[in-house]
């Protein structure tokens, strides 16, 4: 997610090249939509172009026995906002997420990677102005905490971060949190995440390759 802002035809192909850049369109891509995603005059067409759940960013996959859940949490502010003309209107959205993300808890569905762009669960992604939908998005937590999944991967705040319950939850959750990037004005940093049968390893990667120390976790059972 956040690949950026969606304001003609030209942007939304150009977000399709650069996903094919990178799999050559022969590795399975997953898209998890970032606030920044949602902005532009042709946002809304963005569905046409990659995969998602109809118009909706929230979903579940399946792939050769790797399965997960994919959440969205549209834009980081309130609707009524300026800072992007105060004609959003993600709050309904939400709740009809909601439903969808505690009829997966209910089916009893564990899954090997949660992935949603914002996280809502971190005091480091809601504060001051972010800091919304904190009753909504608890009901989201509580649901989550049933799945339990063995990774939830976030972006967002541009720092590459590894949380597990502890200060920085804002709401309470059960499962290890990778950021899973970091980018400044000399490099990016990526994850490279490897699923065992027993565990996961995270490594970072930058343009000088793959570190050579990671996070080994043991996968939930």
């Amino acid at each position: 997610g956040d690949l950026g802002e969606i304001e003609n035809n030209k942007n939304a192909v150009d977000f399709c090249a650069f996903m094919y850049e990178m799999t050559k369109g022969e590795i399975p891509a997953i898209f998890c939509r970032g606030n920044h995603d949602t902005r532009g005059n042709y946002a809304p067409e963005l569905p046409l172009y990659v995969g998602m759940n109809g118009y909706n960013g929230y979903f579940t996959f399946n792939y050769k026995g790797f399965n997960g859940i994919v959440l969205d949490c549209g834009e980081d502010k309130t609707d009524d906002c300026i800072s992007y003309g105060g004609g959003a209107a993600f709050h309904e959205y939400r709740l009809e997420e909601n439903k969808f993300i505690e009829s997966v808890a209910r089916d009893g569905c564990k899954f090997n990677v949660a992935l949603c762009h914002i996280g809502f669960m971190l005091k480091t992604n809601m504060y001051a102005e972010f800091d919304i939908e904190r009753e909504l998005y608890s009901k989201w937590a509580e649901s989550l905490n049933k799945i339990r999944p063995s990774l939830m991967v976030c972006g967002h705040t541009h720092e590459r971060a590894f949380d597990l319950a502890c200060d920085n939850q804002i709401q309470p959750f059960n499962y290890p949190v990778l950021t899973g990037g970091s980018l400044n004005e000399k490099d990016i940093t990526a994850s490279l995440i490897t699923f065992y049968k027993d565990k996961i390893d995270v490594k970072a990667v930058d343009k000088s390759g793959v570190s050579d120390s990671g996070i080994v976790i043991d996968k939930i059972s």
